[in-house]
C-alpha cells in the first residue's frame, strides 16, 4: 500500500496489530514515525517471538522498504533477552542516518532503552550513527556515569552546533549535569498535548 505523500505517521495499538499494519505500508516521504504499543506483555503467535520483537522487525522492514528521509523517531519497546539495546543500535540506528530527533523508552522494565550502551554507540566516531541527531529524549529513570555522558555530548557537538535533551518534568537534575556546555546543550521538558487522549497525565506518549 504505497502512500507517497505521507510525511507523519503516529499509531497506537497492540504490537501484533501494529506490526501487521506497518507491513502493509510503503512510505517514501515519511519524516516522523511515532509508534506506541499497548499491551506489550502479550506474546505473538509467530515462531514464539515476543510481540515487541515483531513490532521492531516491522519498523525496520518499513524503513528498508520505504527508503524514507526519517528525521523524527519515537518508539516504545519492552526490552527482553530477544530485544536488546544492541539490536536497536546496530540494526535500527544504521537505517536512519537522517535522524534528528530520537525518543525511545521501555514502559515495563526498570532499565530504559536509552542507556549507557546506546550512548556509547552514538559516541563512537567509527560508526557515525545518526550524525545529524540534535534532540534526544532522556527518561527521568535514566542514570549514567558522568564520563559516558560527557563523551556522548562532546562527540555529538563535534557534528552539530547544539543538542537538545528532552527530559521528564521530574528530571530537574539534568540541567546541572550539562551546565558547563552552556547554550550548546539545551535541556527542555516534555510537553504533553492535553487536547489529545495521548496527552493525558497517565500516558507516556508525547504528541507531536
Amino acid at each position: 500500500m504505497p502512500l507517497p505523500h505521507l510525511q507523519k505517521l503516529s499509531i497506537t495499538g497492540s504490537p501484533n496489530i501494529m506490526a501487521g499494519f506497518l507491513d502493509l505500508l510503503c512510505l517514501p516521504s515519511l519524516q516522523h514515525l511515532h509508534v506506541l504499543p499497548i499491551e506489550s506483555n502479550l506474546t505473538a503467535n509467530n515462531a514464539g517471538l515476543p510481540s515487541d520483537v515483531l513490532l521492531l522487525a516491522a519498523v525496520k522492514s518499513l524503513l528498508h522498504r520505504s527508503k524514507c528521509p526519517l528525521d523524527n523517531l519515537r518508539l516504545v519497546l519492552r526490552r527482553s533477552s530477544s530485544l536488546t539495546t544492541s539490536s536497536l543500535v546496530v540494526e535500527l540506528m544504521e537505517m536512519v542516518p537522517s535522524l534528528k530527533a530520537l525518543w525511545l523508552d521501555d514502559p515495563v522494565n526498570q532499565n530504559t532503552i536509552i542507556n549507557e550502551e546506546l550512548l556509547n554507540a552514538l559516541s563512537t566516531p567509527e560508526t557515525s550513527l545518526c550524525p545529524l541527531l540534535a534532540s534526544i529524549q532522556i527518561p527521568d529513570k535514566f542514570t549514567c556515569s558522568e564520563s559516558i555522558l560527557e563523551r556522548f555530548l562532546v562527540m555529538r557537538l563535534e557534528k552539530i552546533p547544539s543538542l537538545e535533551m528532552v527530559v521528564s518534568p521530574r528530571g530537574g537534575g539534568w540541567a546541572k549535569r550539562v551546565a558547563h556546555f552552556g547554550n550548546r546543550v539545551q535541556v527542555t521538558e516534555e510537553v504533553l498535548d492535553w487536547s489529545q487522549p495521548e496527552g493525558r497525565p497517565d500516558s507516556r506518549l508525547v504528541h507531536f
